[in-house]
């Protein structure tokens, strides 16, 4: 399927980034195997995991300025040091996350309670929202006074937008041919699978297919033009948007979601 894998070369380059000074690239984070969040380095077909920035981390997402982060204490941003900027948010249950288009952190949905959270300089606060009238699958921040959602009703998916205001109605509409997992990113752009491909499908409709002989379980946000993506079996990899290109991670990441 294209798909590049990770060789020695990683090992020889964390070894020789270290032992020179230099700070390797930055990606983003990731949650590893043993629920802790660690930077993901390296360029292109050659990562390796940097150091734990947190612990006890049950999802996270990341745009690579910043990562939100879903733990036993509740709701936690941290920034490119990974140093947090808010004292954790209580909540519970699966969350959904979206960045705004500088990837500041934007909005959560979660799913359990049904309640969508927007992120201020003071921390997360409640906003009202309207009964998206589904199966939420992603969420997405396309401007700063509205929210995107992807939803699944009897296998269909819609996108569907409120007001962050008051929680009013402002689209709606069907996607036809988009299944879940889907991704909604906040220029509009749809990430899902379809038969043996992976497709980007832009704002105007156009669509890009990738090769993926893997079955999609989850599309997350890893870093800036990176996306996590979780199968059915024990690989996880990443997909470049802009280039399409596929790796695989490291080990140390693959246990992380079972």
């Amino acid at each position: 399927m294209g798909m590049r894998f990770i060789s020695a070369f990683v090992l020889t380059a964390s070894l020789a980034a270290a032992q020179s000074g230099l700070t390797p690239p930055r990606i983003g984070f990731v949650r590893d195997s043993a629920n802790r969040l660690r930077a993901l380095l390296g360029i292109s077909g050659n990562f390796w995991m940097g150091g734990t920035v947190a612990r006890g981390v049950i999802d996270a997402a990341s745009s690579g300025r910043a990562s939100i982060l879903q733990t036993r204490r509740g709701l936690i941003v941290v920034d490119t040091a990974g140093d947090p900027l808010s004292r954790p948010f209580p909540a519970s249950g699966e969350a959904l996350f979206a960045f705004s288009d500088d990837g500041s952190p934007a909005l959560v949905w979660l799913r359990e309670s049904g309640r969508l959270l927007r992120w201020t300089r003071r921390g997360f606060i409640a906003v009202p929202a309207a009964d998206p009238g589904g199966s939420v699958v992603s969420i997405a921040a396309p401007r700063a006074s509205s929210a995107a959602f992807l939803i699944e009703r009897d296998r269909e998916v819609w996108r569907v937008d409120i007001s962050l205001g008051d929680g009013a109605l402002l689209f709606a509409a069907k996607l036809p041919g988009v299944s879940s997992p889907a991704l909604l990113l906040d220029d509009g752009t749809l990430l899902f699978a379809r038969n043996s491909s992976l497709v980007l499908r832009n704002p105007e409709g156009d669509e890009r297919a990738i090769a993926f002989d893997n079955a999609a379980i989850r599309f997350a946000p890893v870093g800036r033009d990176w996306i996590l993506i979780d199968t059915t079996t024990t690989t996880h990899l990443v997909l470049r948007l802009s280039t399409g290109a596929l790796f695989e991670l490291p080990e140390s990441t693959q246990e992380a979601r079972r």
